[in-house]
């Protein structure tokens, strides 16, 4: 289970974080889920094809591309399932502050492993309230099946979930969160998440 949330959490990172900075502005607020991940996405593209471009200043650029499609506070909280009622106010606030960190702090790291990958759009999947947009992230050694879940929020669409061949973001965070939780409580969750991630050797690979 570690290994697939690293592999997970390695794909996501050059899309997920959250920080403002000066970018030029990309309404998508009026698209639908397919069309609105297509815009931003082909804009994260660019600008990671930029080889003379500082990765710092690539993040920031990107972080404010992408932040728009994403619902932070639903994703912090889908993680801690009936946890969160069990926090007080402070503590959910404590705690998806650090959740969005870890993403951010994740997301800078892994932003060097971009090499040319593309994106390949399936037709979404509309059920319920949600739709999926599936897709594909390739690259000259392999095709990676990466897949979208949106919802609603104030009629603009939001992703708050991401799967990445077969493992979902969210169900990765429950697991790990919940382990905690179990051996050192509220609390003990908070501190961990205070802690900066431990780095990962050159030579730890995904495991399928």
């Amino acid at each position: 289970m570690k290994n697939k949330r690293i592999w997970i959490i390695l794909l996501m990172g050059w899309m997920i974080s959250l920080a403002p900075a000066a970018e030029e502005e990309l309404n998508t607020d009026h698209m639908a889920p397919q069309e609105m991940l297509k815009a931003r996405l082909d804009k994260v593209l660019l600008v990671l094809q930029q080889k003379d471009t500082d990765p710092n200043q690539k993040a920031v650029r990107i972080e404010h591309i992408v932040t728009p499609m994403f619902d932070f506070q639903i994703m912090a909280k889908l993680t801690l399932r009936s946890h969160w009622n069990e926090m007080t106010e402070d503590q959910q606030k404590q705690f998806t502050g650090l959740f969005i960190q870890r993403l951010r702090e994740s997301y800078r790291a892994k932003l060097v492993l971009y090499s040319n990958e593309k994106v390949v759009y399936q037709d979404p999947i509309s059920k319920g309230k949600t739709v999926t947009v599936p897709t594909e992230l390739v690259s000259k050694e392999r095709k990676v099946a990466v897949i979208y879940r949106f919802r609603q929020l104030d009629k603009v669409w939001k992703i708050f979930d991401v799967e990445i061949e077969g493992v979902s973001l969210i169900r990765s965070y429950i697991s790990q969160f919940n382990d905690i939780i179990q051996k050192k409580g509220t609390e003990g969750l908070l501190e961990e998440l205070k802690r900066p991630e431990p780095k990962e050797s050159a030579s730890e690979t995904p495991s399928n």
